[in-house]
């Protein structure tokens, strides 16, 4: 199997800079609910053995319409995501969870992406992984 292909109902969380209390680095829970709850539906996807080769990942986010959006922008469909959170910060929490889950050994591994969020109606997220 050189491709993974599969769809998270779920949302991302971005990935936060540890917070620093105490003398220590911690994550808040929210973000580590988020990661639990996405690693629970990505594992049902993980390979036998994690990939420990170049890997390129694309990651699709849909966002849920919000409540100001009118009628007319609805009916465009798909409206590209121009407010936070930026990409990076979504790939970065995503490509941590599938590291953790089992999907390739170090998220270094991954040496192409592809990013975009969008407002759609949905609260889903595309994932794509293959070896390079």
């Amino acid at each position: 199997m050189d491709r993974i292909e599969f769809t998270i109902p779920w949302y991302i969380a971005p990935k936060q800079s540890a917070r620093f209390g105490r003398r220590r680095a911690y994550q808040t829970e929210k973000i580590k609910g988020n990661a639990a709850a996405l690693a629970f539906y990505a594992q049902q996807h993980c390979p036998d053995e994690p990939w420990d080769c170049a890997v390129g990942v694309s990651i699709d986010v849909e966002y849920p319409w919000r409540a100001k959006d009118s009628t007319k922008r609805r009916a465009l469909g798909v409206v590209p995501k121009t407010t936070p959170p930026d990409c990076e910060q979504l790939s970065k929490q995503l490509c941590d969870v599938l590291e953790d889950v089992g999907f390739f050994t170090d998220d270094a591994r991954v040496a192409e992406s592809h990013v975009t969020k969008a407002w759609t109606g949905l609260s889903v997220v595309h994932v794509k992984i293959w070896k390079l």
